[in-house]
């Protein structure tokens, strides 16, 4: 039989882990401006507009594993922010280094997305409209990542 006691520990570690679910801040923000709806997936972009708003929960963990399955769709995800949006150096940056992770393991992407189309698309447009030469470097370093990356593994395709 269970104590009086148990139940209210049990209760109250409910209570406790509820609190904690409700007050951590969500870091998907749908580009209308709507609150996120628990019930249906974030899109890429909602994920990415989320980790360029948030670096921090970026560099905790959040939205790795599916930046990492991304390839090609991360770049057309920040292209389509990029439309509605501007971005600060900072968060170019952000989006330099979520570009790169999504590249860093083509065998989670699917197949469609391995090819770099988009993504040297947001390249060369960040290159021609860029200021610093922090962001020149980085811009240069990332394509040739990509390009690298790609060509080494899948080198006949």
């Amino acid at each position: 039989m269970i104590s009086n006691f148990t139940i209210s520990v049990i209760f109250s570690l409910g209570l406790a882990v509820c609190a904690a679910g409700q007050s951590s801040p969500h870091i998907y923000h749908p580009s209308d401006g709507r609150l996120p709806n628990p019930r249906t997936p974030p899109t890429e972009e909602d994920i990415l507009r989320g980790l360029l708003y948030h670096p921090a929960a970026f560099y905790r963990g959040v939205g790795h594993i599916q930046v990492h399955r991304m390839g090609d769709v991360a770049a057309s995800a920040i292209l389509g922010i990029m439309g509605t949006e501007s971005l600060t150096e900072a968060q170019k940056s952000e989006a330099l280094d979520i570009v790169h992770l999504a590249f860093e393991h083509l065998d989670s992407v699917r197949l469609q997305f391995r090819k770099p189309k988009q993504t040297l698309l947001l390249l060369n447009y960040l290159a021609s409209n860029q200021n610093g030469q922090d962001l020149a470097s980085k811009i240069i370093s990332t394509k040739e990542f990509v390009t690298n990356a790609r060509a080494k593994n899948y080198p006949s395709r």
